[in-house]
């Protein structure tokens, strides 16, 4: 791929309609696909183009899109400490040959899994390719694995990116990219091939540890994530199906099949007298997408909105709006929120009741209040896991008493000084009257 060829999106082909269902008896396999299918897609055209930088690396390239990356300066420390992870875990030469006629088995299977075919890239390439990018991951997420120690970068990697101490916080995000994956499987290969006798470290565990500063969703004591490493597609899937409600600890707000497709914004909802709560974590498990409402109340889980949220969650949108079998339930959230803030005011009623924390330090004007709204340009929409919810608060708002109520809100007590004035009338009208019956009889 040249370096033009990486400004543009990469339109996955069509899923192969003969793959087979999911076990019906797995509640977490609905949410991931057979090994012949794509997994790993160029983000739509029409996605991409709203926001190219929010799909584009800036730390580390993984994977064929953005090979020709690699050596571009902002880039070229990382690729370097490529080989520094990979003579790390394998010193010897003749290892390291081994692991590349492993990486050679894996090719053929690998490059099904993405939904560019990668012509250019010779076979020798494309497995020193894995090699590489694989090494750097499996060293990454192996200093991650539990325990009573915490992570330490270790003294070469401060030396080789002296100058630039936050890039793993880049590094993490860049990880999370839809066309800058790998398949797990390639992370799991290379784990086996070193460490043959170690039973004991779950990649999937190491890899939750090292984006905790996500807040992937995961049960207080659960010793093992619920997703096994053998359903992981890849670094994204991990962490978007740990973002969705765990199948036995969670609870969803999902129902019967709605029509409705659009709710008013939060303020509205207020006047018609609809209270809004930050919904707190039940047995340990909480996600963001975990909405409620119940008489009158709307619960939602506090989310903080940052300078790297737009990059997160447009790729999350990316990988529903390619992955055929999602629900889309972050593409779901996206419009609701979008839906409850329209205004600065919306934006702090949900604010004051430490629901949307904006923490937002570039483009400021453009922060949390239209975060949501720009989520959902040019992006589909036609599961809702929220459709039971958006009736039942369509039911609670229309009803005659709230719409009186609502119009009455409106009317005499959107403003203070109407409210003054009512006020002042309310305690004038008795006095005026009293004043009245004295002149009457006396």
């Amino acid at each position: 791929m040249s370096d033009s060829d990486s400004e543009t999106a990469q339109v996955p082909s069509e899923p192969d309609s003969d793959s087979e269902t999911p076990p019906e008896n797995s509640k977490a396999a609905q949410w991931f696909r057979e090994e012949e299918d794509f997994t790993i897609y160029g983000v739509p055209p029409e996605i991409f183009e709203r926001d190219r930088k929010a799909y584009q690396p800036k730390a580390v390239c993984i994977g064929p899109f953005f090979r020709e990356w690699r050596h571009r300066g902002h880039l070229e420390v990382m690729q370097q400490y490529k080989w520094e992870c990979t003579k790390r875990l394998m010193p010897k030469k003749d290892t390291r040959e081994k692991c590349l006629t492993e990486m050679k088995e894996l090719e053929a299977s690998v490059r099904q899994k993405y939904s560019e075919k990668f012509p250019k890239i010779i076979s020798d390439d494309f497995a020193r390719m894995l090699m590489l990018d694989g090494c750097f991951l499996l060293h990454l997420l192996r200093r991650y694995a539990p325990g009573p120690e915490e992570p330490k970068s270790g003294h070469k990697e401060a030396k080789l990116l002296v100058g630039r101490m936050q890039i793993w916080e880049l590094v993490r995000y860049d990880l999370l990219l839809l066309q800058n994956q790998i398949p797990f499987c390639v992370i799991q290969r290379l784990h086996e091939f070193l460490y043959p006798d170690d039973s004991n470290t779950n990649l999937v565990d190491c890899a939750i540890n090292f984006f905790s500063s996500l807040r992937p969703c995961r049960k207080l004591k659960q010793s093992r994530f619920y997703i096994q490493v053998k359903d992981v597609h890849h670094l994204l899937h991990l962490i978007y199906s740990s973002l969705l409600p765990c199948p036995k600890y969670g609870t969803s707000s999902s129902g019967p099949k709605s029509s409705r497709r659009w709710i008013p914004s939060a303020t509205e909802l207020q006047l018609a007298g609809m209270n809004f709560k930050r919904r707190e974590s039940a047995n340990g498990f909480l996600s963001f997408l975990d909405v409620k409402f119940s008489d009158g109340v709307m619960e939602i889980p506090k989310i903080k909105v940052h300078d790297y949220s737009t990059t997160f969650f447009r790729n999350l949108i990316a990988w529903e709006q390619c992955f055929p079998r999602t629900e889309c339930h972050v593409t779901a959230y996206a419009f609701f929120m979008n839906f409850l803030i329209n205004t600065e005011k919306d934006m702090r009623l949900l604010h004051l009741k430490e629901i949307l924390i904006d923490l937002t330090t570039v483009d400021k004007d453009k922060g949390a209040t239209h975060f949501f709204s720009r989520l959902c340009n040019e992006v589909g929409n036609n599961k809702n896991y929220l459709g039971k919810l958006f009736s039942d608060v369509m039911d609670y708002h229309d009803t005659p008493l709230n719409k009186w109520r609502a119009e009455l809100n409106e009317k005499y007590f959107k403003s203070p000084l109407t409210i003054i004035s009512l006020t002042a009338g309310a305690i004038a009208l008795p006095l005026s009257v009293a004043s009245n019956i004295k002149n009457i009889f006396f």
